[in-house]
This record gives structure tokens, sequence and C-alpha cells, in this order.
């Protein structure tokens, strides 16, 4: 044992993994719909919640107990073959192919990784609607906009359409970008526990809440048909996005400082409107966005969050991009420096204990 082969076993490696998916995701972007395990994961839990429908009357209690079979069978069923799988590749294709063995091992492991997280996606999907509004093209903007968020845009004006737009890309950085990424770092960790046989929990982790965050936008709804059904997936994404969000939203301001934006009032809104949202988790970034462009965002009829000291325009849903993507580099260089710490500290335990036996 020497302090080459732990960087190797378990920093190394898993820096490539994590590396080799921003690439993916930053030049091929998503895969196509039949291929994206996000996909599989929605015809999973839509296949689950066809099997657990009754046609006699539910009571809380009984959709509150299918709501937690529901998230945890999409767990077990799609996980459990998943590392098995990882397992037999590591262990038979390294065994038999030595250096070739490992190269497939990184792409498999990386190809999967990048699925639970979206960063390119995020831009393709936002700079459309600013490019069609800046063409005065407002119509085709709200087409654009009912691609990402979940309101009615007929009656949006321009304002409330670049509003809708900054909204989702301040909470999209946690749920679609920093939290799987989190879960990755998470679990590697974990893993270090057990040895470099489990090299796949990272991705496993960042999978899992990916599997969570999808039951939460499919069910986990306020609504009649939902409300308790989808109460045990939204608790869960709540839970799981607690720690990422915090940790976001605080590396987001200083990402609007290097951005050159207002990151005194990022603060400010911050600690003002964070609470103005139902949910405990949206209103830290999208508070924090609100201040540091120094403008108002706004739901109707639900939530105001900053000052409209700026009128929105749409050059905001660019510089908005702007400070997640500086965000998503400070997150990333602070995931890897902890964990580096965390695991060296933890080797020289392990080393100490080989030498005293």
């Amino acid at each position: 044992m020497d302090f080459f082969k732990f960087l190797f076993d378990f920093f190394i490696f898993h820096l490539i993994v994590l590396l080799s998916a921003l690439i993916f995701d930053l030049i091929l972007g998503d895969p196509p719909s039949r291929l994206h395990p996000v996909i599989w994961i929605g015809k999973l839990i839509n296949s689950l919640k066809s099997k657990l429908k009754s046609n006699s009357p539910n009571t809380p209690k009984r959709d509150k107990l299918k709501g937690f079979l529901i998230t945890f069978l999409s767990l077990i069923i799609f996980l459990a073959p998943l590392g098995i799988g990882f397992w037999l590749i590591k262990k038979f294709l390294i065994e038999y192919l030595e250096i070739y063995g490992i190269l497939v091992y990184i792409l498999v492991i990386a190809v999967f990784f990048k699925s639970s997280f979206a960063i390119r996606c995020l831009r393709d999907s936002t700079i459309p609607i600013a490019r069609e509004i800046e063409n005065g093209d407002l119509l085709k903007a709200k087409s654009y906009l009912n691609m990402i968020v979940r309101r009615d845009p007929k009656e949006l004006t321009e304002e409330l359409v670049i509003s809708a737009t900054v909204e989702s890309i301040a909470e999209s950085s946690v749920d679609g970008i920093t939290s799987p990424i989190f879960f990755f770092f998470l679990f590697n960790l974990i893993g270090c526990f057990f040895g470099i046989e489990w090299t796949f929990l990272g991705v496993l982790g960042a999978i899992g809440f990916r599997i969570i965050n999808t039951l939460d936008s499919m069910v986990g709804y306020k609504t009649p048909e939902y409300i308790n059904i989808g109460w045990f997936s939204a608790r869960s994404d709540d839970v799981l996005n607690f720690l990422p969000e915090r940790l976001t939203t605080i590396l987001m301001i200083s990402a609007t400082s290097i951005s050159r934006q207002n990151s005194s009032d990022a603060f400010r809104i911050l600690r003002r409107d964070r609470n103005k949202i139902e949910s405990v988790n949206a209103g830290w970034s999208m508070s924090c966005m609100a201040g540091a462009l120094e403008v108002q965002l706004e739901k109707p009829g639900y939530y105001q969050l900053g000052d409209p000291i700026k009128g929105l325009k749409a050059n905001h849903i660019k510089i908005s991009l702007k400070i997640i993507f500086i965000t998503v580099i400070l997150f990333l260089i602070s995931m890897i420096f902890i964990i580096f710490v965390i695991q060296y500290f933890w080797f020289d335990i392990m080393l100490k204990d080989v030498i005293i036996w």
C-alpha cells in the first residue's frame, strides 16, 4: 500500500470519471430520448404507478404507502441491475483485458454518470428564449419556455417570461447539476471504506438522486391526485437537496462577485426572501440570483423575490447562466478538495494501522 496507489484507486479514478462525464456532457449533450436513462426511469415510474392503482377508494395512509413503494421499487429495480452490471464489468473486463478493461469500465461509468446531470442542456434550453425575445418574437419564446417550466406561459408578459427562465436556471443548477455531483462524491467517499471494488458507488449515488428527483417532478404535486402518493418522494427530494442547495447558494455569491454582479445584494436578498417560496430549498438559489441581477423575479399569485432595481431584459438570462457556470466550477473545485483531504487522512490512518500490525 502506498500513496500513489491510494491516489489511483480512490482519487484519480473518480476524477477521471468526473472529467470524462463533463466532457461527454459539454461536447455531446444529452443522448436521444430512447437511450436516456432518465427517460427509462420515467417509464419505470409510470409503470409502477399504473400497477399500484386500485379501483377501491384510497385512504391517505394507503396512498402514502403506495408512494413509498413506488420510490423504493424504483430505486431497487433500476439501481440493483446497474450495480451488478458495473461490478461484473469491473471484475471480468479488468481482470482479462487489464488496461483496456479499465478504459471500458471508465467509459461505461462516465456515460451513466453524465446522464444524472445536464450542464449543456441548461444552456441549450434557455438561450433560445433569450434569442427570440431579442428578435421580438415573444410567442416563440413562450413555446421554448413551455419545455422548462410548469406554469402556463400564454398570459405572461415579456418580463415574466424572462423571470420564469431565470428562476428555472437558478433552481435547475441544483437539481440538475450540483446535487447529483454532490452525491457522486459522497458515495465515492463511502466506497473508499470498502475498497477499489466499490468505485461505482458514486455513480449509483448520483443516479439514485436522479430517480428521487424524477419521482418528485412526476408525482410530487399538492393536487388531490398526488398530494398523498407523492408525499414520500417530495419529502425525500427536499432532504436530499437540503445541503447541496445551501452549498451551491453560498458559492453562487462568490460566483456573482467573480462575474461582476451585485454580490452584496445577492446575500441581502437571500437572507430576506429565501423563505417566500413554499419549497424549503428552491428559494435559496432563486432569491440569491434575484439579488445578484438586481431584479425582481415573480410568479404571479405565488411570490416575488428581489427588488425591481433593474427591469428584466433578455440579457439577464445570459448573465444568470454565466453565474451558474462559474458556481458549478467553484462547486467542483470545492468537492474535489474536500474529498481529497478526507481520503488522504483516512488513508494515512489506515497506513498507520497496517504498520502497527
